[in-house]
């Protein structure tokens, strides 16, 4: 028999599978992510649905020889509740983890700063620049990352970004044009300035685009539907 792993985690998607069964995919500290059979007894079956649900770290053990593991316990270890537009930014990043990670690879810092992003949804911090700073870090674990204080050594330069070529001394068309003073908050992740968090915002957004080749994320349609109802 396999051995028991155990590791805190998030659920970022889930569905239904058999009777009193679920499929799950959880993004660990340790492990990265995991695909998990959960079968949910039915006596204490809701205790455990309330720790699988999205936006709540849980401590998970399991074991299995083969890519899809089984379940073998989940307790709660603190929920973030997200509500209205937070609530879509948050799966708007579990969409992300999805789609881009590969299984069982161990991405801590990535973990760390999806939690922090958990963290300042709930408590209401700028959730655009929340959004930015975990979506660089997503780049950069992935090898997407760009090396703007590189760039930003030549001062006397413009500096362009083309979401083919990345980011080159060439304007070309469609290419965004990077000024030294929003190279300098790029190069220190720091979007408090309106110019430079909108070039973070088309620059990462060009990429995860193309990295996602042509997958539809459910959450910006379901944003774009929030903004237009309430607004």
């Amino acid at each position: 028999m396999s051995l028991i792993v155990e590791d805190v985690g998030f659920v970022i998607h889930s569905r239904r599978y058999r009777e009193n069964s679920r499929i799950v995919e959880i993004f660990t500290r340790e492990y990265g992510r995991i695909t998990l059979v959960a079968r949910i007894p039915v006596k204490r079956g809701g205790r455990e649905m309330a720790a699988l649900q999205p936006h709540c770290e849980s401590l998970f053990s399991w074991r299995g020889k083969h890519e899809l593991q089984n379940l073998v316990s989940v307790d709660s270890q603190e929920q973030f509740q997200l509500n209205s537009e937070n609530g879509i930014c948050g799966l708007y990043s579990n969409e992300l983890l999805l789609y881009l990670l590969d299984k069982q690879l161990p991405f801590p810092d990535l973990f760390d700063s999806y939690k922090q992003l958990m963290q300042q949804l709930r408590d209401g911090i700028d959730s655009a620049i929340s959004l930015r700073k975990f979506e660089g870090e997503l780049l950069y674990q992935l090898g997407f990352g760009l090396d703007f204080a590189a760039v930003q050594k030549s001062p006397d330069k413009i500096c362009y970004f083309h979401p083919e070529n990345g980011l080159s001394y060439q304007h070309e068309n469609d290419s965004i044009v990077l000024k030294p003073f929003v190279l300098a908050g790029l190069a220190k992740a720091d979007y408090a300035n309106a110019d430079t968090a909108r070039a973070a915002k088309a620059i990462f957004g060009a990429t995860i685009f193309k990295l996602l080749e042509g997958k539809q994320l459910r959450s910006r349609t379901l944003m774009q539907s929030y903004r237009k109802y309430t607004s």
